[in-house]
């Protein structure tokens, strides 16, 4: 079947336009297609390659801003503690009911540190400075003083201008900081540490703890601590603005979710209360199949593609610095196209200028191939006149290439060979040469012909009396009247004789 398809395509006819038109498009959109290809894959390449630098940032932007909120309340509460510990920050002072040092101290504390939910000092007697944010904006401190006699407890209400509303006794002396993990483990460990997550006293919350020491003759007498709750890590989550549909969660590596934005499509899973979402028991596929490519490449820093549901998405996840011990990762998700829309954008134009081009120049090949095509067809039909001996009119074609006008100059000189030609030979008897498609050879054939001979009574004599131009002008009007009429009755003039013609009926064809 191949075969006989290509043996038809050798034996195709095709016009020459169509051939000029097929072999100019061709090359065309053969060099187009080939540098719109070539441009779309280094384009492919340079847009991934741009993708990943600005994922990149872009997690790089959101750990930092993790860290530089976490890092200043470790930082903090070692300082603080330093503070307690050189006496320059006196907790003594709460015993003469003053509401200064370090009821001051953590209140301000609290007000300007964002992700800080609570700050508190507890020292080894269990006397406790707790101040801490509420739900309805205003700030309480909890005062406990287990040494002075009778012990007391006792809230301060300050307002969002630091004005105190309201102070409020109590006999409840339940909250001892020496049985709470923070204390535990800082008394412990002698320098600052973190705590994993855990259930806050007094509160449905959880989160996280950084604790410091101060430390006196190598014992600990006391601790100071800040409380950071999930709740404020995925508020904080829920304003880093990534791209318009990128976001940022932080998971451990058993794959919990322990702080994510409040928006979709976090806003669509079920959460029980007290426990943690594990990424493998929901419906975020983008998430757990990330995930488990991730724990998969053993990386500590990974940056991929991923795809889901036909769609491309950048994922990165790093481990938290400070927390990294507990196994704590920011992951961060962007759908490629945020990244690349507006380069997709500019290639989307590349690919329609280069199609408008495309079609431009078939339409300027295709106004060339007309140029040169339309005089031709005239010049064949030219020549199909001449071929049926049709010799009448002026050959009328203008063009600017030089070949054409040589070819019409070659014809119009044939023409008028022809013209001089015909006077002799009947253009009937050349027509009827040419169909029969005989080629010209030496001899002849054998045929019984009518012959015809002519001449003009007394014409020496009428030569002699007759003025020489008088008599070639009578004798040319004499051969062309007779010439018309024997070519008019199909004979072939032989040849003429002084003032006789010869001709002939019968040959060269039979047709005569």
């Amino acid at each position: 079947m191949f075969y006989h398809l290509v043996h038809k395509i050798k034996h195709l006819i095709v016009t020459l336009r169509f051939s000029l038109l097929f072999i100019f498009i061709t090359l065309f959109l053969t060099t187009s297609l080939l540098i719109i290809s070539i441009t779309s894959i280094r384009f492919t390449k340079t847009l991934s390659s741009s993708a990943i630098q600005l994922m990149n940032y872009a997690s790089s932007s959101v750990l930092r801003e993790v860290t530089i909120s976490i890092t200043p309340a470790a930082t903090q509460s070692e300082f603080t503690a330093r503070l307690i510990q050189q006496d320059v920050l006196n907790y003594q002072e709460i015993l003469q009911n003053k509401e200064s040092g370090l009821i001051n101290y953590t209140y301000y504390l609290v007000k300007n540190m964002p992700l800080a939910m609570s700050a508190y000092w507890g020292d080894q007697y269990g006397d406790v400075v707790f101040t801490r944010k509420e739900p309805n904006g205003i700030i309480t401190t909890d005062v406990y003083l287990r040494k002075s006699s009778p012990a007391t407890h006792t809230t301060i209400y300050r307002d969002s201008e630091d004005h105190i509303i309201q102070r409020v006794s109590s006999t409840d002396l339940g909250y001892d900081p020496r049985s709470r993990p923070w204390y535990i483990k800082a008394e412990h460990a002698q320098k600052t540490i973190w705590t994993n997550i855990y259930l806050f006293h007094d509160t449905p919350d959880k989160g996280i703890t950084v604790a410091s020491p101060a430390i006196k003759n190598n014992q600990t007498t006391g601790v100071f601590g800040i409380d950071i709750t999930l709740g404020y890590l995925s508020q904080f989550l829920t304003k880093q603005t990534i791209t318009p549909n990128g976001y940022a969660f932080i998971i451990n590596r058993e794959g919990e979710l322990i702080a994510y934005p409040q928006r979709k499509p976090f806003t669509e899973l079920k959460v029980t209360p007290g426990e943690f979402t594990k990424v493998n028991s929901v419906s975020l596929p983008i998430i757990s199949g990330s995930f488990d490519a991730y724990q998969k490449s053993k990386e500590q820093h990974l940056t991929f593609f991923y795809r889901n549901q036909g769609q491309s998405y950048l994922v990165t996840y790093e481990p938290i610095q400070d927390l990294g011990a507990y196994g704590w990762l920011i992951g961060v998700i962007v759908p490629e196209n945020d990244f690349t829309k507006d380069l997709n954008r500019i290639n989307i134009i590349t690919l329609s200028i280069s199609a408008i081009i495309l079609l431009l120049g078939i339409l300027l090949v295709s106004s060339l191939v007309t140029q040169i095509i339309g005089p031709i067809k005239l010049l064949v039909k030219e020549t199909e006149n001449i071929k049926n001996f049709n010799l009448d009119g002026e050959i009328t074609i203008n063009s600017k290439i030089k070949e054409i006008l040589s070819l019409r100059d070659a014809i119009r000189a044939m023409k008028i060979g022809l013209k001089l030609f015909q006077r002799y030979i009947p253009k009937t008897l050349v027509r009827q040469l040419i169909e029969s498609g005989e080629n010209i050879r030496t001899g002849g054939a054998r045929k019984q012909l009518a012959v015809f001979f002519s001449d003009i009574e007394n014409f020496a004599t009428l030569s002699e009396k007759t003025e020489p131009n008088l008599l070639m002008t009578q004798l040319c009007e004499y051969f062309e009247a007779l010439s018309a009429i024997i070519g008019s009755k199909g004979g072939t003039i032989d040849k003429y004789i002084g003032d006789s013609i010869m001709a002939f009926w019968g040959g060269p064809t039979t047709g005569q």
